[in-house]
């Protein structure tokens, strides 16, 4: 039994429910769509049907990708030549390339992520630099003060 979805409205999503006459234990369960914001809501309103639902069944049935989330994906490429490596074999958590041969690791580095990265690395060996200086410095005035006495 395949009830008519109700008109979408902003935010409402069509929920498809197993559902049967309240109170009808003996009843096979059967599918019914509503729009709802929820499957607390979708339950809510079979309810006021007369139904009762298995809210574990719940399950959007008209749901559309969020564009700004398919924006943000991109197909694998590989890195030296730009070669698409969509449906290639995995093999430890890489492709090789059929172009280039180049073994392609599926934790891909930004250049920007890597260009921050060694500047950080950059800096913390200067860091490190100036402070083994300032001890061997202080350790050095330390040992002729020693001698001195």
């Amino acid at each position: 039994m395949d009830s008519n979805p109700t008109s979408n409205k902003t935010n409402k999503s069509t929920w498809e429910l197993h559902v049967r006459p309240l109170g009808a234990k003996h009843e096979p369960w059967q599918t019914m769509r509503v729009a709802a914001r929820s499957a607390i809501q979708a339950d809510a309103i079979l309810r006021r049907q007369g139904y009762e639902s298995l809210l574990e069944s719940a399950r959007v049935v008209n749901a559309k990708p969020d564009p700004e989330r398919i924006a943000q994906l991109k197909p694998l490429e590989c890195a030296r030549c730009g070669y698409l490596l969509a449906g290639l074999t995995i093999e430890s958590s890489s492709v090789t390339c059929p172009e280039c041969s180049y073994q392609q690791s599926f934790v891909a580095w930004k250049p920007e992520i890597v260009a921050s990265l060694q500047e950080s690395k950059n800096i913390l060996i200067s860091i490190f630099a100036a402070i083994g200086i300032v001890t061997v410095v202080i350790l050095a005035l330390l040992f002729f003060l020693a001698l001195s006495y």
